[in-house]
């Protein structure tokens, strides 16, 4: 394990004029050229999805945060750990953005111990709420790999093997205090088909970088916080799935329109085990077994409510062990599986059509413009990476198919 595969060192390659790339403008900015390289960067990454591709849909991720003292240093501001929690605050509303049939849990690791900030769960709400906290709380010792990947461990290992099982760890300290041998720790993890992937904040540590190759996971260092929102977000997509995972169908459940939970309190407090089921306001019905699942008090609207159940999709009725979600959750992480193919890119001085762009209407200005295969509509650049970041289909081709 220790052997690691020859790679030729950055020093050992040619000489590269990185500087060159940056180039003035007639006021003597290079606001432009930046901007022109983040794009490619965006471009680039449009081109790297796939169709035909297995990927792991209903996925496990532990992250795993080191809270140790090196996380007070200030090169990320106001220091690394607030910098961290805010990120990763965006980093759980896009995750189940994108991934709204999957669990997420928070670790943190300091003063040579792990704890559980938050277990695995559907709801985004719980664990923003909780890493709200977590800015309070002091950095102290250092922190423990091996503790905090074992307790994750604990976990996943009982997750179905259908399902993708993740490890993300934000680690900034140089050291780990570890009570065993962690090499050991990796091979189980490697046995039970976890992955693991680290985001360093520091430097490269040669455990980390055994402990991705064998797990099958990423290492990277950020340069700056920008880079450090980057990596983060490389972890929303769903990862392929292995090889040897097990392919099986899934018996899933839908739910009906919200009820009243006065009227059913009989049913409820029979299928939940919770003890504030008689203060829950609303509940919803599986179509399939006519069980009534309840939901939190602390919703105050209908599409509130809604919004509450959709996050706890993930729920298993107790009468059929089915996994309850909604359609549009499913509809939600169907176009990973089909991206939606980059668009043509044109240079603006040779495109003889119109000079408009289809989904903004705004007049195209870019240096190039994006024409869809299928349907041949022209796009600026920001409704091109809109519409491949968030939207995920191209609104002229959905105009049509509704019209026709």
């Amino acid at each position: 394990m220790d052997e690691e595969p020859e790679r030729a060192k950055r020093w050992e390659g040619g000489y590269e004029r990185t500087w060159e790339v940056l180039k003035e403008d007639e006021s003597g900015s290079l606001k432009a050229t930046v901007e022109d390289i983040l794009f490619q960067a965006k471009r680039k990454r449009v081109f790297e999805s796939h169709g035909q591709v297995r990927l792991g849909m209903m996925r496990h991720l532990f992250v795993i945060i080191d809270s140790s003292r090196s996380m007070e240093d200030h090169d990320l501001k106001p220091n690394r750990l607030t910098s961290t929690l805010k990120l990763m605050e965006y980093f759980v509303e896009e995750y189940f953005d994108q991934n709204p049939i999957s669990q997420i849990g928070i670790i943190t690791t300091k003063n040579k111990r792990a704890e559980k900030l938050t277990d695995l769960a559907g709801n985004p709400k719980k664990h923003t709420a909780a890493l709200k906290k977590a800015v309070d709380s002091t950095c102290v010792g250092e922190p423990s790999l091996y503790n905090s990947l074992n307790l994750a461990m604990q976990t996943l290992k009982h997750m179905p093997a259908h399902t993708s099982k993740e490890i993300l760890v934000v680690f900034s300290s140089l050291t780990t205090c570890d009570p065993a041998n962690i090499y050991e720790l990796i091979k189980a993890l490697n046995g039970l088909k976890i992955r693991v992937s680290v985001i360093g904040l520091s430097a490269e540590v040669r455990v980390c970088t055994i402990l991705t190759r064998e797990t099958g996971g990423s290492y990277n260092v950020i340069l700056d916080e920008s880079h450090f929102k980057e990596l983060l977000m490389l972890h929303v997509k769903p990862p392929p799935a292995s090889s040897s995972s097990e392919c099986s169908l899934i018996r899933m459940g839908t739910w009906t329109a919200l009820v009243n939970q006065n009227s059913l309190l009989a049913a409820t407090t029979a299928h939940s085990a919770e003890p504030n089921t008689l203060s829950c306001q609303w509940s919803v019905k599986c179509v399939v077994c006519s069980q009534h699942v309840p939901v939190l008090q602390s919703v105050h609207s209908f599409s509130e409510s809604i919004d509450v159940f959709s996050s706890h999709s993930q729920r298993l009725l107790s009468a059929t062990g089915l996994t309850l979600v909604s359609a549009p959750h499913l509809a939600r992480s169907f176009h990973h599986l089909f991206p939606l193919e980059a668009f043509q890119e044109t240079p603006l001085e040779s495109y003889e059509g119109e000079r408009f762009c289809e989904a903004c209407q705004g007049e195209l200005k870019d240096k190039s413009v994006f024409t869809c295969l299928a349907c041949k509509k022209v796009f600026c650049v920001e409704c091109d990476l809109f519409i491949h970041d968030t939207l995920h289909c191209c609104p002229s081709c959905m105009q049509t198919d509704r019209t026709s």
